[in-house]
């Protein structure tokens, strides 16, 4: 028999609360309509698992479906056993202990019957649900480049999204088995194989709100194992370009890492994109995490944030010291990027000289090392370079290679002021290619402890969130 939709519910061996389990599979009952199917598809399921999977079989023959993986393979697993076993033209995919409206297969299906896409999503009630609403309401006056890139960075949750079934036969999507996130990745390829996607501003999907996040260091890696299969996979299907090797060079690294980070960006219709890759597999997973947060936003909410999720999944205090500071570096330069961008932005709309891609391309180089030179200058109180301070309010390079810097003192009572500018200002015009220097004192805004950089903080044994 072939079904409009299967509604799939995977579990795993951390699934083992029965009354989470049941009130997701009532809920897909409660939104039965003719012509859809639930399967319960279990890794290696427990005995009370199996008992409650078989109670509903028996009691739903011909809606419920029943799958049970033979060998460990996670969550993942379980989904793909179910995916091979649909016949349905659609699929959908619930947590234990999630819950649909009653409405949520008929407004779905009604919305798919009406318009030729292969996605279809509904409004959730997560956190990030309303800024993933504004980004889908814009998608159907998106060119389909741009439509695919904003939904491999910001595709909202998988959960509350049908999918057309052939998207993953036909692209040989299947998610990563034996490692938990398995969603985060497969719903990102999945959209982006996708030709048309659309939106449903209603809200259908809830997710268990007693769900606790799992912070445990195995964990939070194959947090990273995912980011990077993922980014793989996109490069392996040529929906991103790989990170070119003649790009790999000095002035793309980032500094401060253990292993070689090369970060590239660029500014699209107000957006900065950005690329990376890294010569260590962990590495690579992080610094790819971090891109696909950041990557399409405002660099002025980039240059604002303060990179909280990093706190919230634990990530910081489950790696080494090491790789903790290759974090705060990764962070720092992205930082650093956006910043560049908002000043290049600031100078189009105050009618300044204003620089073409090819000439911010020319001048990139030329700025690394300007900062390079700004932090061999140190505050004479504080063992802290006066860039990492917070002190350098201001940089810019015009094309004629001059430098022009604003910046400030922890207090205006420093006795060292003109030492300390006159130093700057050496450093500076002394290296390759700057043609003149200019450095200006300013008081406002004052200088306070928010200036610090991340590795300032780390630098003097301050909290990261102070």
């Amino acid at each position: 028999m072939s079904y409009k939709l299967s509604i799939i519910i995977g579990l795993d061996e951390s699934d083992n609360n029965l009354d989470k389990t049941k009130k997701s599979i009532e809920s897909a009952l409660a939104a039965y309509i003719e012509g859809i199917e639930v399967i319960l598809a279990a890794d290696i399921p427990s005995d009370g698992v199996k008992k409650l999977f078989d109670e509903y079989k028996e009691k739903y023959p011909d809606i419920i479906k029943v799958l049970y993986t033979s060998e460990r393979r996670s969550k993942g697993g379980a989904y793909n056993l179910a995916l091979r076993n649909s016949e349905a033209e659609w699929v959908s995919f619930m947590n234990a202990g999630d819950t649909v409206a009653p409405a949520f297969v008929k407004t779905l299906l009604k919305k798919a019957d009406e318009i030729s896409a292969e996605v279809i999503a509904c409004a959730n009630d997560s956190k990030d649900n309303e800024a993933d609403a504004e980004i889908f309401k814009q998608l159907p006056e998106m060119e389909e480049d741009e439509k695919k890139a904003i939904l491999i960075v910001n595709p909202g949750m998988m959960e509350s999204k049908i999918f057309k079934r052939e998207i993953f036969e036909k692209n040989g999507l299947w998610f990563p088995e034996k490692i938990l996130f398995e969603k985060l990745g497969i719903g990102r390829l999945a959209l982006a194989c996708a030709d048309k996607f659309e939106y449903v501003d209603e809200c259908l999907y809830f997710f268990d709100k007693d769900a606790k996040a799992n912070y445990e260091e195995e964990v939070l890696y194959d947090r990273l194992d995912v980011m990077t299969f993922f980014i793989e996979e996109c490069y392996k299907r040529e929906i991103l370009e790989e990170y070119p090797e003649e790009s790999k060079t000095e002035d793309k690294l980032i500094k401060g890492c253990q292993s070689r980070v090369w970060l590239d960006s660029k500014v699209e219709d107000g957006k900065i994109w950005f690329k990376a890759d890294s010569d260590a597999i962990i590495t690579k997973g992080i610094i790819s995490l971090l891109i696909s947060v950041y990557s399409g936003r405002d660099p002025k909410e980039i240059a604002e944030d303060d990179f909280g999720f990093i706190s919230q999944i634990g990530l910081k205090e489950n790696l080494s010291p090491t790789r903790a500071n290759g974090l705060v570096s990764m962070i720092a330069r992205i930082k650093e990027l956006a910043a560049e961008m908002i000043k290049v932005e600031d100078t189009k709309s105050n009618g300044q000289e204003v620089l073409t891609a090819e000439d911010a391309a020319e001048l990139a180089p030329l700025y690394d090392n300007v900062v390079l030179a700004i932090k061999q200058v140190y505050d004479p109180e504080i063992p802290v370079n006066v860039y990492d301070l917070g002190l350098i309010y201001e940089l810019v390079i015009n094309k004629k290679h001059e430098a022009y810097i604003k910046m400030t003192f922890t207090a205006p009572t420093c006795p060292m002021a003109d030492e300390v500018l006159a130093e700057v200002k050496k450093s500076v015009a002394d290296v390759p290619g700057i043609t003149g220097c200019e450095v200006e004192l300013t008081f406002e805004p004052p200088w306070d402890q928010s200036m610090l950089s991340d590795e300032a903080r780390v630098e003097l044994g301050l909290d990261l969130n102070d």
